[in-house]
């Protein structure tokens, strides 16, 4: 399924953290929406296991009351290994994994991202993108990159100019268009 922001809104996101069971992990560049952490408490409360890893300096600063907010819902949240401190060098990762579902895409755990920004976000069932998903956020849990096997279902950088380039240059057909001008 394809949330499109804004009009999708938190749903897609809210209802798959209410369906996670025994585990949740999520790598957010920016995680202050309020729905969301409700979702979250809620997780944690149930006894679903809830990770979160936030980049250390998004913006250059540091995640304003975001790190305590989330830590109050009773979920372990760590910051990103430090390989992504420097300059142009982040986390901008933004998705979650259950031991069932994935969400991936282009939007931030925020306001914006749900009220006004253009956003795109895939959530899927397939379970090899969840297992590569899940052996990438083990990795950045340890501090650690997350080698080559979960480079066969989803693209990663640094890295990741020749699978972009791969995916664009499918073989087949060009698209066409046809307009019908009244």
């Amino acid at each position: 399924m394809l949330a499109i922001q804004p009009q999708a809104g938190t749903r897609p996101f809210v209802r798959l953290i209410t369906q996670a069971h025994g585990y949740l992990d999520i790598n957010m560049y920016l995680f202050a929406d309020r729905p969301l952490i409700q979702a979250v408490r809620a997780a944690v409360a149930r006894g679903v296991r809830v990770r979160i890893v936030l980049d250390r300096r998004p913006y250059g600063g540091r995640p304003r009351g975001e790190v305590q907010t989330l830590r109050a819902t009773g979920a372990q949240v760590r910051f990103a290994p430090p390989r992504f401190t420097g300059r142009y060098r982040f986390d901008h990762a933004k998705y979650l994994v259950t031991s069932t579902r994935v969400a991936i895409g282009s939007a931030n755990f925020t306001w914006s991202a749900f009220h006004r920004n253009n956003e795109y976000d895939w959530i899927s069932n397939q379970p090899v993108v969840a297992r590569a998903l899940q052996a990438v956020f083990r990795a950045d849990l340890a501090g650690r990159r997350a080698g080559s096997l979960p480079r066969r279902a989803v693209v990663l950088s640094p890295g990741a100019t020749q699978a972009l380039l791969a995916a664009i240059d499918q073989p087949g057909p060009a698209p066409s268009f046809s307009f019908r001008l009244p």
